[in-house]
């Protein structure tokens, strides 16, 4: 199938206009792009500014079969904008991320929306596509929410919960090549050298913090093993000429142990590299501090 993934425009949103990856949906197109079974396009409209009408007009040339979007509750407008857009066109639609996760009824309400994926979506939309292609039964993803047509009405048929990736490190690294990442400057405002390029180290979150969404979307904590995060921030430097490197996680130092084995991979390959991280003040220890200092982090 053709399927256009689509990083909606956040105009009318409370986000900044800063351009950064998308990382969610640059992880998704890395597992569409390996398993060579659909074509695939992306169409940055946030990055790149596009209105309504450039992102039709770019859809309609992909000729794609299927859109996908995704997002977090305060772009979720731009999400069903793009969803519109591709309606207008006869295309199937296809919404994830945050929001979606969390509110997945409430996003299928949408008549815009056809379908709706739960959690992480890098396999349940590969699987929901060959589906697709075949014109099988959705109900054999898992993972899913879409709307179907039951005795002349709507109804929302609902599948069992897709189990989580346990084993991040066979992921293949985010498809940044496909994206327009020369004019991504920062995820943050919050850094000391540009261009600061944004990475995950980990997935999922133990403590319950009120402010924060990972409990409800991340159901385990997994983290990825230290060769492959250290050949992931070589790949930024080298090919994306990373200056800092943002380990996007949700709490860098839950392992002491994993914390202090990264830090020593770094200085062990002499990487020189400025770096963020997220942390809680516990736990922590004097001497990991001095040794996270010491491979960059600030």
């Amino acid at each position: 199938m053709r399927i256009a993934l689509v990083n909606q425009n956040h105009a009318g949103s409370l986000e900044s206009k800063r351009a950064y990856l998308p990382l969610g949906l640059a992880y998704i197109a890395g597992v569409l792009r390996g398993s060579g079974r659909h074509e695939l396009k992306l169409i940055d409209a946030a990055t790149l500014d596009l209105s309504n009408e450039e992102v039709e007009k770019r859809l309609k040339e992909f000729e794609a079969d299927v859109v996908g979007v995704g997002g977090v509750t305060d772009t979720f407008e731009g999400a069903l904008n793009v969803c519109r857009i591709a309606k207008h066109l006869g295309m199937k639609t296809i919404l994830g991320g945050v929001h979606a996760s969390l509110l997945p009824k409430e996003s299928l309400a949408f008549d815009e929306v056809d379908i709706v994926v739960v959690g992480e979506g890098e396999y349940i939309l590969l699987e929901l596509l060959d589906i697709m292609e075949k014109k099988e039964d959705l109900k054999k993803v898992n993972g899913i929410l879409f709307k179907k047509k039951i005795r002349g009405k709507i109804k929302i048929v609902k599948t069992p919960k897709a189990e989580q990736i346990q084993n991040l490190d066979e992921l293949p690294l985010p498809a940044r090549d496909l994206f327009p990442w020369k004019l991504y400057s920062s995820y943050s405002s919050l850094v000391r050298q540009t261009p600061c390029m944004h990475m995950m180290t980990s997935r999922g979150c133990p403590f319950h913090c009120t402010f924060c969404s990972s409990q409800n979307l991340w159901k385990s904590c997994r983290a990825r093993s230290t060769k492959k995060i250290v050949d992931e921030i070589g790949v930024l430097i080298k090919e994306f000429g990373a200056k800092e490197i943002y380990l996007f996680d949700d709490t860098f130092n839950l392992n002491l142990k994993n914390v202090e084995e990264l830090c020593d991979e770094i200085l062990k390959r002499r990487i020189k590299i400025s770096l963020r991280v997220v942390a809680r003040v516990y736990p922590m220890t004097k001497e990991i501090l001095q040794k996270m200092k010491k491979a960059g982090v600030w």
